[in-house]
């Protein structure tokens, strides 16, 4: 192995660390600024602190977590079968 193609790996192994080193640091700060509680300004602070002042929790992994869903899927349905005038009525509503 000669001169030039250590050093070229050398660089090439500085460099890797040098992009993961800084993907890192990114991530890191991203994750604080969100976990900081800051609002931005404009549109997407506005939702944020309008869902803060309700107590609205807008993190629901699936909406299946969203109170009222079953009832939002029978409605969906029923429109649906509506649609194409192919009325279910042995659907009933989980209320």
């Amino acid at each position: 192995m000669d001169i030039n193609s250590r050093v070229n790996e050398n660089l090439s192994r500085r460099r890797r660390w040098l992009r993961f080193l800084i993907g890192l640091v990114l991530i890191i700060l991203f994750t604080v600024f969100f976990a900081s509680g800051y609002s931005p300004p404009g549109f997407m602070g506005k939702v944020i602190r309008h869902n803060q002042a309700h107590d609205i929790d807008a993190s629901p992994l699936f909406y299946t977590e969203v109170e009222g869903m079953p009832a939002i899927i029978v409605d969906v349905a029923e429109l649906r079968a509506a649609a194409v005038g192919n009325i279910d009525t042995s659907i009933e509503k989980e209320n």
